[in-house]
């Protein structure tokens, strides 16, 4: 018996690991999986090597602030930033 490696990967970054040598499989489409992942599968008998995609760090600070309850309600931001508010008339 020989095992399979496999990882679900989002579709934005599907092209750093093609370009690793991993190769996307039709297992998720049809899915609701399918619809945010590709499942992917190294097939080569060398060590496996998983990338690591660029950082968008704007993408990643605008989701940081899009889920953080203290950047979402005001009434929970922290106290310095009540008074900067305060302060500022906004």
């Amino acid at each position: 018996m020989t095992d399979r490696t496999f990882h679900f990967v989002r579709h934005e970054h599907v092209p750093h690991w093609l370009q690793s040598g991993w190769i996307a499989t039709p297992i998720l489409e049809g899915t609701h999986h399918g619809q945010w992942s590709v499942c992917m599968e190294w097939l080569c008998d060398c060590p496996m090597v998983r990338p690591r995609p660029a950082l968008d760090l704007n993408a990643t600070l605008q989701n940081f602030l899009d889920t953080c309850v203290i950047h979402r309600v005001p009434d929970l931001q922290p106290e310095s930033a009540n008074h900067e508010r305060a302060a500022s008339g906004t």
